[in-house]
């Protein structure tokens, strides 16, 4: 097999450097999580055969701003929506105000009697990175800044970090700037189904399902049964987010 490409160029291209990528499994998603690249100058092989890589050093962020540059694989200049908060080519957050929203829970589950009801919700913070989504909550209805306090998103299915188990969550194919609001619409939309924390997700004194079935029909959602968690910036702006 031959395959061609037009690079828009005639000048003859030449190897001059390798990128070797390391990794895993992710245990928990099942996909290869890559946690070492390496970048790597050929040198001449002796034998006249292909080029051997020389002694490898851990890729650079200045590196990869240079690849991105050279391949103009940056994002494209947009306008950001007020509601985005930070819009990158690994992650995507945004925030929507406290609202009134229906929630539906599986007929297997203890939640079967608060099926399909309408309940306040706190304003909430979504997050998506590498195809998954993450939820928290907020204890007040504005845009939030790098140092407000976040608190543990009051749902089942649910991880400490904020992580959602999607299970049969229809999962939006992309993350497109304008319609972002489609991974919160397709959270909703699906059933819940069980805990995934060892700990309480609220602060009422009656647990979960107490507090949905106080909550049935009301029309504010009260910050005071939110479990706090760390900043937005200690979240989402470190080298390590999602940390629980």
């Amino acid at each position: 097999m031959r395959l061609c490409a037009d690079y828009g160029t005639d000048a003859p291209l030449h190897l001059i450097s390798a990128i070797l990528l390391y990794g895993s499994k992710d245990a928990l998603y099942g996909s290869n999580k890559i946690q070492l690249a390496t970048v790597h100058t050929p040198e001449p092989n002796p034998a006249s055969g292909p080029p051997i890589l020389g002694e490898g050093q851990p890729v650079s962020r200045s590196f990869l701003e240079t690849l991105s540059r050279s391949l103009q694989s940056e994002l494209p200049a947009a306008w950001l929506p007020e509601n985005v908060l930070i819009w990158s080519q690994r992650l995507a957050a945004w925030w929507e105000p406290a609202r009134i929203r229906a929630m539906f829970f599986s007929p297997e589950s203890d939640g079967k009697t608060l099926d399909g009801k309408l309940y306040p919700h706190p304003a909430l913070l979504f997050a998506v990175r590498e195809e998954q989504l993450s939820v928290w909550a907020l204890a007040d209805d504005t845009r939030p800044n790098p140092n407000t306090q976040i608190y543990q998103a009051p749902y089942w299915n649910t991880y400490e970090n904020g992580h959602i188990c999607h299970g049969s969550m229809a999962t939006p194919r992309s993350v497109e700037l304008e319609h972002l609001t489609r991974w919160s619409d397709a959270y909703f939309n699906s059933r819940f189904t069980h805990t995934n924390l060892q700990r309480s997700l609220c602060r009422h004194p009656e647990g979960f399902l107490g507090m949905w079935r106080d909550l049935a029909g009301r029309k504010r959602f009260p910050g005071e049964y939110l479990v706090p968690k760390k900043t937005l910036r200690e979240t989402l702006c470190q080298n390590n987010p999602y940390t629980g």
